[in-house]
């Protein structure tokens, strides 16, 4: 997945919800409790992303919940938590394609 630094939050939510088929929500830098902005641009949510350059993150259909979520908090420098489709916290031992499979 391609994340650019100037994309607002609302639009990387929107992609990975296109690309993996559930919602995610993201946090502002690694705060467990500060909601990131849907307005604000990616770089300002992150510590330590390059405003230069496009980010690729390496996700699949098959990853656990806690391992996605770690891997972008590791890679991009900001907290997400991935979502049921009733819009609840997902469970970390789920993959993304049961999460998307119970969403059908």
């Amino acid at each position: 997945m391609r994340v650019s630094p100037m994309a607002k939050v609302s639009t990387f939510c929107k992609n990975f919800e296109d690309e993996f088929g559930v919602g995610i929500k993201c946090h502002k830098g690694m705060s467990k409790g500060h909601m990131a902005d849907p307005d604000a641009k990616m770089h300002e949510i992150c510590t330590g992303m390059d405003h230069n350059r496009d980010f690729d993150i390496e996700l699949h259909g098959r990853m656990k919940v806690s391992t996605v979520e770690k891997e972008v908090a590791d890679s991009m420098g900001f907290r997400v938590q991935i979502l049921n489709p009733d819009g609840s916290n997902a469970d970390n031992d789920s993959s993304l394609s049961d999460i998307r499979r119970a969403h059908a």
